[in-house]
């Protein structure tokens, strides 16, 4: 049941949300969280999700995990995006799973009027600049999301128990204790192949 932690968060994070079936959502980042927050939202009955990565890799398996659409932003400029009509105002919920100072503010460029963006991660130890101008003149919604409760966990258990979720769906590699130095160094360095690294004891 290792799986059940990092899939709390992908559940905390579309409860603080408030993800309902009808939403259109885009995830900025699509390694291990970005993923379960994708996977959870499937499980709530959402069609509409867009991807965006800059690893090929991570977008292959986006799309095998449910998204409807996925952008390659090493590919196309972020703030080109943001001006695509394509894009621009066509979502519910954006959840920033990168957290920099552009995906935040491409975040706000993709949201509807009045719709929310969810910050799940902020690199540490780092101060965000962020249009306030862009969240006041759409009465958009700003919050986070950072860890999960006791009650996300138990959900993430019962996603896995009730196989609507499939924790072999986001484990890419599975090593014996006796190599858990060559996996830690796997899941460091060789985040384009690993999503999600197991140690087993």
């Amino acid at each position: 049941m290792v799986f059940s932690e990092p899939l709390a968060v992908g559940v905390h994070a579309n409860r603080i949300n408030g993800t309902n079936q009808k939403d259109t959502i885009a995830i900025i980042g699509g390694g291990i969280i970005g993923s379960v927050i994708l996977k959870v939202a499937k499980v709530l009955g959402i069609t509409s999700i867009t991807v965006i990565d800059v690893i090929a890799e991570r977008l292959e398996r986006s799309l095998l995990l449910g998204a409807q659409d996925v952008i390659n932003s090493s590919q196309h400029n972020l703030r080109e995006l943001s001006k695509n009509q394509q894009y621009t105002g066509k979502y519910d919920s954006v959840f920033d799973v990168v957290g920099n100072d552009e995906t935040l503010d491409i975040a706000l460029d993709l949201l509807k009027p009045a719709g929310k963006l969810v910050l799940v991660a902020v690199p540490s130890g780092e101060k965000r600049n962020i249009d306030v101008l862009k969240i006041f003149s759409q009465e958009k919604v700003l919050t986070a999301s950072r860890t999960y409760s006791r009650e996300d966990f138990i959900r993430a258990l019962e996603l896995i128990i009730t196989h609507q979720v499939n924790p072999s769906d986001f484990i890419t590699h599975e090593y014996p204790f006796s190599s858990i130095d060559f996996a830690l160094d796997r899941a460091e360095n060789s985040k384009n192949e690993e999503l999600k690294v197991i140690v087993k004891m």
